[in-house]
């Protein structure tokens, strides 16, 4: 939920060019750029598919690399003349499935074969984020066993590839997710003015989650008692339109309102072990050498939320902006 930013952008662009450009491993982008000129000449000069084609071989590595707000410039400039040579729709405009065009493009820019050899290995090296963007409810990343640098987890396209596979191998356009979350985004578009982008926004900055009561439908105050099965999970923030659209596509009030047991827990853990009483610990905790046990005050509060506590951290845990902004309905923070 938290923005993916990586520590040194053009050193990670670098990365992921060399990924691509397989250097050392197995020559896939030459192997892209032969297909694409194979792809070329299924086309006469005076058709769109061919100079597309030809756009492509040009500007193949701006493309690898290119910015969401500049792919979305693209788009609106291809799609509302071009579109149809890369998917069909139905009379309402709707998606009905991908051209055989659009099918040679992604095949030939090698999508299915960078996914697993290279597309996954790069993000498995260079990931600070653990969890799935949209949701933060799950890990992104699975572990085949005795398979050696078996990583399995689901590649998401934020503009799809069914609409627009001239951007199915942008770094940029692409981000691990949990198999529901990229389920539920389909083939829709996922416009920036309209949805939070992974790598442009902080989904946490503009909703948190709060407790009300099902009985009476009161939200309920820092503190309280209450049994779990009359807690209600909702999200503050809907009259932003992408917290509105964020919500209904990844359900995720329905998600959270799974986890009544753990915001409990945590009430009730806030009860037991207020800051003050974390702070006294923090004191007087040593071990066999006089040393303290914790570090700092985050050490302490990371042990009993099991969460990291602070706002950055969001991604390296699933629930954590969840048990982070429930936290604050409890004792557990002044």
């Amino acid at each position: 939920m938290e923005k993916i930013e990586f520590h040194n952008r053009n050193e990670v662009e670098k990365i992921y060019t060399d990924f691509i450009y397989a250097k050392g491993l197995h020559g896939n982008t030459k192997k892209s750029i032969d297909d694409l000129k194979e792809l070329r000449k299924e086309y006469h000069c005076g058709q769109f598919q061919y100079h597309f084609v030809t756009l492509l071989i040009r500007n193949f590595k701006r493309v690898l690399v290119m910015s969401p707000k500049e792919m979305e410039i693209w788009i609106k400039r291809i799609d509302p003349c071009f579109g149809k040579c890369f998917y069909e729709v139905n009379n309402k405009g709707e998606y009905v499935k991908q051209t055989p065009f659009g099918e040679k493009l992604v095949q030939s820019l090698g999508y299915e074969r960078l996914q697993n050899k290279i597309l996954k290995k790069f993000f498995h090296e260079t990931n600070n984020f653990k969890t799935c963007y949209y949701c933060n409810s799950q890990y992104t990343l699975t572990f085949v066993k005795e398979e050696l640098e078996s990583v399995k987890f689901q590649i998401d396209h934020i503009f799809p590839k069914k609409k627009y596979p001239y951007f199915s191998i942008s770094l940029y356009n692409l981000i691990p997710s949990c198999a529901n979350c990229n389920l539920n985004k389909g083939d829709g578009d996922f416009w920036t003015k309209d949805y939070f982008h992974p790598y442009l926004d902080s989904v946490g900055d503009y909703f948190k989650f709060t407790l009300g009561k099902k009985s009476d439908g009161t939200i309920l105050l820092k503190g309280a008692s209450i049994d779990h099965s009359d807690l209600q999970i909702d999200i503050t923030g809907t009259g932003n339109i992408k917290v509105k659209n964020h919500n209904e596509l990844f359900d995720i009030t329905g998600i959270y309102g799974n986890f009544t047991e753990i915001a409990s827990e945590i009430i009730e853990l806030g009860r037991e072990y207020p800051e003050s009483k974390r702070k006294e610990l923090l004191k007087h905790y040593k071990d066999s050498k006089d040393r303290p046990l914790f570090q700092d005050q985050e050490s302490i509060d990371r042990v009993f939320l099991r969460v990291y506590p602070n706002k950055k951290d969001i991604n390296k845990r699933p629930l954590s902006k969840f048990i982070q902004d429930i936290s604050r309905f409890s004792d557990f923070y002044n």
